[in-house]
């Protein structure tokens, strides 16, 4: 057996957690930014997600340059994950807008709903 094929098979043992790693991160930012949203949390957990998606991303890439390409799927799978981590980004950055208006209002709180 070649260094390579081994490699190779390193290489996709290796996707396959992290794929795994995707889902479980992504699952973690989703629930940060939940109901009611630590926004401290789930910028860190969004950033975290979107830090494994572009780590995965590279890997299909490198997979793809040897001749191994992957399925449709997953990198579908990779570019929603991605649209939707930048969504949450922007909806997390909008209620801190909202936050700090609301904080720095001069009338109570309970008139602003």
């Amino acid at each position: 057996m070649s260094k390579q094929t081994v490699d190779i098979r390193q290489m996709a043992a290796d996707l396959n957690v992290m794929l795994q790693q995707v889902d479980a991160r992504f699952a973690a930012a989703k629930r940060a930014f939940g109901v009611k949203p630590n926004l401290t949390v789930a910028k860190d957990r969004i950033a975290d997600a979107g830090a494994s998606v572009m780590e995965t991303a590279s890997l299909v890439q490198e997979l793809q340059e040897i001749g191994i390409s992957q399925p449709p799927d997953i990198i579908e799978k990779l570019r929603e994950r991605y649209r939707a981590l930048h969504q949450m980004a922007l909806d997390v950055e909008e209620c801190e807008k909202i936050v700090f208006v609301r904080s720095h209002s001069e009338r109570p709180q309970n008139t602003l709903n």
